[in-house]
């Protein structure tokens, strides 16, 4: 009887193992779920900052070099190299030998770079009040070397002689002693609180300083005691840019307000240093005056947005307009050398052309496209698409998440896209430039292949968005103007049954503003400042209104629905989960409250949420009523942005495929994540928990054989030995 007692207790001790060992692997799930893994860059001189949890990063496609802002060329060893300060960018280098095959060499820095110098194999790019230094005698291979910081004071350009760097701020001058790159020293500093500087030009032993209305001239001889000889109050414009031609000091004119400020083209006749005089003037009503060039007796004039103006110099006291040279983009800066022209556009990023004595004989040699941001993406299958604003649309091969590859892009500077999608063999994007949708075939993504386009140009000024959506047939597109005069948001349908010539079915103006949209089952989900609105649509288009939810915010910034359910992302609060079961009387079940949700994806009972100052959220709402956060990641490049606590604002779009987490970065191109749990993939955490399940198992198989043998043990000894039991 003792015995079978201890058998019962072997059955027990089995019991409670088995027990122990389910609530084990529960437990370690439950460990591995919310461990979460932080990677910093480093805390001097800013990198990047980097949270991961329940997330890891797998790999990061990025073309985009940033916005170019200013540029410097020299010819080198054979070669033209471009220097061109990024903003979001930091410093990107081309080969420009060839001008219609430029050759990206590098890029170094994420910072927002305003202007650039390059002395000596040495590049200086200002940010803000930063001096960032690299040595870029190897143009493949530039390496941050020194670094200068005056506190608040802004710089606006750079100069070098020597060991000498004249550095030009909103209020003065600064001149560094450059001998040692490494650690640039003081010589001295001349600051003035009444004026903006915005340019400077050096030439012998004077330095020319001018911004805000007027001229300012230094003697710079000696370096440790630098004197004003010279300081006029100009009528005339807040000066950007200057240009010497034999004794005519050229001051080009800055941007123009219709406050009472010109942008104009002043001459002056520098033969007595201390006493310049007007010599020619020359503005336009409207048009503002970026910077200009003497070549040939032709004065060239670049605009902002009206092209290039050429004058006849022959006689400086009596500029002749002679014609204008139509360009299309939005110009900031220029680099003249004898014999190119290397225009800065926000639009096209840096058009070569060439010097002509007339309209017919100006040509257009070439492009640098870069300053694409990756506003949204598409997956289809091993394939990515990026909607990268002006530089185009990007095909991406994801077949290895860890090694994405470009294999063919679409640029030009008639096409701005801000959204795609993807539908069987064609590629739908939306074009800002245009107001209107292009069509691909991507049946071969190595050769896309354009099926429709509208080239009619509506110039973009980046104040509006877009989003596509195709569902069979049909193709929904959102259009949204913020500008205050605009037209708010308008959703087309579009009749997408022969690509080559869509049929528009019906147009609705939606008022301001909407900012994102769902099309599920012939229902329509808006949200915006007016809450979350819902239609249905008919055969023709139409759409008819069902009902209208609002909160105490109604600051809706993005939708997703599945089933019965719609995930709002509340630009005030974070997530709210509504149900839809009853079209007419949608009702809050649930919500979580993070800072500012921006925009929302939801798959397989996982909500992504795009969180402006926590940067993308992972929340289970397999319980809608009880969402529950399970991961986190940001990655932040932007030093301002990581010290004000805004880690989501580079977050443009989140796509969910193949376990996958797809996201669009704006000037960080495209991150791809896969979950993780304490830092292991899912294959490695999966690996450890089967592994303690198989040990866990083995463990418990030794137990009950024990006990099997123990219990033989005990029925043999109670048999007779007719093998009946006593």
């Amino acid at each position: 009887m003792a015995e079978l007692k201890k058998g019962y207790f072997y059955q027990f001790v089995s019991g409670i193992i088995m027990v122990l060992f389910i609530c084990n692997i529960g437990l370690l799930q439950e460990h591995l779920s919310n461990s979460p893994l932080e990677v910093h860059g480093l805390e001097s001189n800013f990198t990047t900052k980097e949270y991961q949890n329940k997330c890891s990063r797998l790999s990061i496609f990025d073309e985009n070099y940033g916005q170019p802002r200013d540029i410097f060329v020299e010819e080198r060893d054979g070669r033209i190299l471009a220097y061109i300060a990024e903003t979001y960018g930091g410093m990107a280098i081309f080969d420009v030998t060839d001008p219609a095959n430029p050759l990206f060499l590098s890029q170094i820095g994420y910072f927002s770079a305003e202007v650039i110098y390059v002395h000596e194999n040495i590049a200086y790019v200002g940010e803000f009040d930063i001096l960032h230094i690299f040595n870029v005698f190897i143009p493949e291979q530039p390496e941050e070397i020194g670094f200068y910081r005056n506190d608040y004071n802004v710089m606006e350009g750079f100069v070098a002689r020597g060991d000498l760097l004249f550095v030009v701020t909103y209020h003065g001058l600064i001149v560094l002693d450059i001998t040692n790159p490494h650690e640039p020293q003081e010589i001295s500093t001349s600051f003035y609180s009444e004026t903006l500087s915005h340019c400077l030009l050096l030439s012998g032993n004077y330095l020319f300083i001018a911004g805000a209305l007027y001229l300012r001239i230094f003697d710079v001889s000696d370096p440790s005691n630098i004197y004003q000889r010279y300081n006029t109050k100009l009528t005339n414009g807040s000066l950007s840019k200057m240009s010497l031609h034999e004794n005519v000091l050229m001051l080009f004119g800055g941007q123009y307000s219709n406050t009472g400020y010109l942008s104009p083209v002043i001459l002056l006749n520098i033969t007595d240093i201390d006493t310049p005089e007007e010599i020619g003037l020359y503005y336009e009503e409207g048009v503002t005056i970026l910077d200009g060039v003497v070549k040939e007796d032709i004065l060239y004039v670049l605009t902002a947005y009206n092209g290039l103006r050429l004058f006849n110099y022959t006689e400086p006291d009596n500029l002749q307009l002679l014609a204008n040279y139509s360009l299309d983009g939005w110009y900031q800066r220029a680099f003249f050398n004898p014999e190119r022209m290397y225009l800065i556009s926000r639009s096209f990023g840096i058009e070569i052309l060439t010097y002509g004595q007339t309209i017919n004989e100006l040509a257009t040699l070439g492009h640098l496209w870069q300053g694409g941001k990756t506003f949204e993406l598409a997956v289809n299958g091993t394939t990515a698409y990026l909607a990268n604003g002006w530089n185009g649309l990007s095909i991406v091969d994801i077949t290895n998440l860890t090694e994405p590859k470009k294999i063919s892009s679409i640029k030009s500077f008639t096409k701005y896209y801000d959204s795609v999608a993807v539908s069987g063999k064609y590629a739908y994007l939306f074009n800002l430039n245009t107001k209107s949708l292009d069509i691909y075939d991507v049946s071969e993504p190595t050769n896309p292949i354009v099926v429709f386009e509208n080239s009619t140009q509506e110039y973009s000024y980046r104040n509006e968005e877009s989003k596509i959506i195709v569902k069979e047939n049909l193709t929904y597109v959102l259009f949204t103007d913020f500008a205050k005069s605009g037209l708010g948001s308008k959703l087309k349908i579009i009749n997408v049954t022969n690509p080559e010539s869509p049929q528009k079915i019906n147009e609705t103006i939606l008022g301001k503003y909407v900012r994102d949209f769902s099309v599920e089952e012939g229902r329509l989900f808006l949200v915006g400042i007016k809450g979350l609105q819902i239609f249905t649509i008919t055969p023709s288009g139409s759409l008819i209104s069902k009902a209208n939810f609002t909160a105490e915010t109604d600051r809706f910034g993005g939708i997703a629905v599945a089933g019965k359910h719609a995930f709002i992302a509340d630009n005030s609060y974070g997530l709210r989960i509504v149900d839809i079961s009853v079209l007419t009387n949608p009702v809050e079940i649930g919500k979580y409250e993070t800072t500012a949700g921006w925009g929302i994806t939801v798959n397989n009972k996982t909500v992504y949420l795009k969180d402006y100052k926590n940067g993308l959220l992972i929340l289970d709402v397999s319980s809608p009523i009880r969402p529950k956060k399970v991961g986190r990641y940001c990655y932040v490049v932007n030093e301002e942005n990581y010290q004000d606590g805004y880690y989501g604002s580079n977050i443009m779009e989140v796509r969910v495929e193949r376990n996958a987490i797809f996201l669009a970065m704006g000037w960080e191109g495209m991150i791809i994540l896969e979950k993780t749990y304490s830092g292991l993939t899912v294959a490695a955490r999966n690996t450890l928990i089967i592994t303690e399940m198989i040990g866990g198992t083995i463990i418990v198989m030794i137990v009950l054989i024990g006990i099997y043998q123990e219990k033989k043990k005990v029925k043999t000894k109670n048999l007779g030995t007719n093998g009946i039991e006593s």
